[in-house]
C-alpha cells in the first residue's frame, strides 16, 4: 500500500510538473503576443502623431494663404477707393473677383 501511495504521488507530481510546464509555455506565448500588440500600438501612436503634425502644418500653410489673400484683397480695395481711372478700376475689379474665387 505504501509503494502504491508513493507511485501515485510520483505520478501526480509528474502530471503537476507537466501542467506547470504547459502553463509556462502558454504564458511565454501570451507575453510574445502582448509585446507584439504593444509594438503595433506604439507604431500606430507614432503614425497618428505624425499625421497630427502634418495636418497642423497644412493648416498653418492654409492660414498663411488665406491671410495673404485677405491682404491682397484689402490692397486692391484700397487702390479702388483711391479713385483710379476707369480702365484701372476694371482691372482691379477683375483682380478682386479672381482673388475671391480662389
Amino acid at each position: 500500500s505504501n509503494v502504491k501511495d508513493k507511485e501515485a504521488f510520483a505520478k501526480s507530481l509528474e502530471e503537476s510538473r507537466t501542467e506547470v510546464q504547459n502553463l509556462r509555455q502558454k504564458l511565454s506565448e501570451n507575453s510574445k503576443v502582448i509585446d507584439g500588440m504593444k509594438t503595433k500600438q506604439d507604431a500606430k501612436v507614432l503614425e497618428m502623431k505624425q499625421m497630427k503634425e502634418d495636418y497642423e502644418s497644412q493648416i498653418e500653410e492654409l492660414n498663411y494663404l488665406v491671410k495673404d489673400r485677405t491682404e491682397i484683397i484689402r490692397d486692391i480695395q484700397k487702390k479702388m477707393a483711391s479713385r483710379p481711372t476707369n480702365d484701372e478700376h476694371q482691372k482691379l475689379l477683375r483682380q478682386l473677383l479672381a482673388m475671391q474665387k480662389v
